[in-house]
């Protein structure tokens, strides 16, 4: 298969208007772009804008006690040890709530790592939970667990889910944790990513 020809932007003077042609630099999604023949960049490249690729991570930066009670993860921290990065499209995140920058269908990849601390656990669950109203109500989307004994002190866990944003206001994801019993942590830390999540925007909608 043949490469495509890339066409200068010094070649389309007298053949295609400056008002059809798209900015180098054009903002991602503007209804003011319809039609518009597009420009490489300097590099001869589609701009990276235009593409709009979301990669972000964030980590547990603490312990998190697990309790009877169902609580939501908030203690976390973008990635930033050395060699990790993420795109400059990126989310937010507010007391445990996940919002997104741009809507798209994205692949959201939860690992847990959580450990015994005084007593054995029978269950523990792990919860991914999604909503269309900024939360005011939520829809469990994912959930995964284990157990941990004195044999088998600690435990990893996944939840994994394609989430389609359609509303960058309302559509939020969050993470939550409970046991039966006392006596287990959800392993954090600041340094090195333990229990993290991670979001792949795969294509617009």
């Amino acid at each position: 298969m043949s490469s495509p020809t890339k066409v200068p932007a010094n070649m389309t003077s007298g053949v295609v208007k400056d008002t059809d042609k798209a900015s180098k630099t054009v903002s991602f999604g503007s209804s003011a772009n319809s039609g518009k023949i597009i420009q490489l960049n300097s590099s001869g490249n589609i701009p990276p804008n235009l593409l709009n690729p979301v990669a972000d991570q964030f980590r547990l930066n603490a312990d998190q006690a697990i309790t009877t009670a169902e609580v939501d993860l908030s203690s976390w921290e973008r990635i930033d040890s050395t060699g990790q990065g993420t795109t400059s499209s990126q989310l937010s995140q507010s007391s445990g709530i996940f919002s997104f920058p741009s809507t798209g269908l994205y692949l959201v990849m939860f690992h847990s790592s959580f450990s015994r601390v005084s007593s054995n656990v029978d269950i523990i669950e792990l919860r991914l939970r999604g909503s269309t109203d900024n939360f005011a109500t939520n829809h469990l989307l994912v959930e995964s667990g284990g157990a941990v004994t004195g044999s088998t002190p600690s435990e990893m866990a996944p939840l994994v889910t394609l989430f389609n944003v359609t509303n960058t206001t309302n559509d939020k994801i969050k993470i939550t944790v409970q046991a039966d019993a006392t006596g287990t942590t959800l392993n954090g830390s600041s340094a090195t990513n333990k229990t993290y999540i991670t979001f792949l925007r795969i294509t617009g909608t």
